[in-house]
């Protein structure tokens, strides 16, 4: 039976309006930038700013330091989608995200800061793109990042950082691209980075620092590519870098300082050798795949210059020439002496 042309041209004038405007299926939150300051104002958000699942501007979560009551984010429910930057922070009683299950994207930044009564996230699981910065940033009592297993990339940089219960990131497996910095820093009780095992490309600078219970880097195996520096500093029983051992660009210095417990840097060979992996640079050897100096200080025994790593003979101290003449002078003086004794004598 031939299709009715009159039902055919309405099916594509609906299939065209849908492709022009692919969130129209999205119910939008009014208005664009929320502020929720209260557990009041939580549990009124579908009434006041829906019914919703996209707020297409930011959303604020969280008071004045000290101020908030925030105990639930239950009365977010359905919220599917944050357009531009979603913060979390400020919050003594709020003990997990529960309320942000639906949540699959933010367009920009997502930072969760300050909540000091935090345990989980695992609300989170549906989050797949961040398309700014990502930060988990002085949360004390949150114990893991189980609810980022399905993250996949972050536009900007991420950071997890003074997160002093945290012993592992492991959740963080389907994380492939950190579009600018990726920081470690400061979490004292963090022993295991392997769930960063599918980061291939840091798109700004690389930093570990300050994490004193963390004894190796396995968990970077698959990065290839830093686009900006390497800082590997003041982490007390770090051992060996052989997690580094696939790094092939750096683009600025390489900083490796005051590890004490470094003695084995062998994982840093490929990168600094004179084999040409495709990224020029400049540095105080030819190093090829490195955009600037390497720097080694502080660190176990050979792991303190870059002739160590490599199992180089350091090169000779050039002599000015002023401290040439000078040399040359004193033994003919000595010459001239020893001759003067020697005549005296016969």
């Amino acid at each position: 039976m031939p299709a009715n042309p009159h039902v055919a041209g309405l099916l594509a004038i609906l299939a065209s309006l849908l492709l022009c405007n692919p969130g129209a299926h999205a119910q939008q939150c009014a208005p664009a930038d929320i502020v929720l300051e209260t557990q009041a104002g939580i549990d009124a958000f579908q009434s006041v700013h829906g019914p919703c699942t996209q707020v297409t501007g930011d959303l604020q979560v969280g008071g004045i330091i000290g101020s908030s009551d925030i105990s639930s984010l239950a009365g977010l429910s359905g919220l599917a989608a944050v357009g531009g930057e979603l913060l979390i922070s400020e919050t003594f009683d709020l003990a997990s995200l529960v309320g942000l299950e639906a949540l699959q994207s933010v367009g920009g930044n997502m930072h969760v800061f300050h909540n000091f009564g935090l345990l989980d996230i695992d609300a989170l699981a549906a989050l797949t793109t961040v398309g700014g910065d990502f930060s988990l940033f002085a949360n004390p009592e949150l114990l893991d990042v189980d609810g980022l297993a399905t993250l996949q990339s972050t536009g900007g940089f991420m950071a997890i950082s003074d997160l002093h219960a945290i012993s592992n990131v492991d959740a963080l497996s389907s994380l492939q691209e950190v579009g600018s910095h990726l920081l470690i820093v400061f979490n004292p009780h963090l022993e295991s980075i392997s769930g960063l095992s599918s980061v291939t490309r840091v798109g700004g600078s690389l930093i570990i620092l300050l994490n004193d219970a963390l004894p190796a880097l396995d968990g970077l195996a698959a990065l290839q590519h830093v686009g900006l520096g390497a800082t590997i500093n003041r982490n007390a029983i770090l051992t060996d870098v052989h997690g580094l051992s696939s790094l092939r660009h750096v683009g600025n210095d390489l900083t490796v300082e005051d590890n004490p417990s470094l003695g084995n840097c062998l994982g840093l060979v490929p990168l600094l050798d004179a084999t040409d992996h495709g990224a020029p640079g400049p540095g105080q050897l030819p190093i090829p795949d490195l955009g600037g100096e390497a720097r080694f200080h502080g660190n176990g025994p050979g792991c303190n210059s870059i002739y160590q790593v490599l199992a180089l003979d350091p090169p000779p101290v050039p002599v000015p020439a002023h401290s040439r003449w000078s040399a040359l002078l004193q033994i003919l003086l000595l010459l001239y002496v020893a001759h003067l004794a020697l005549r005296r004598m016969q």
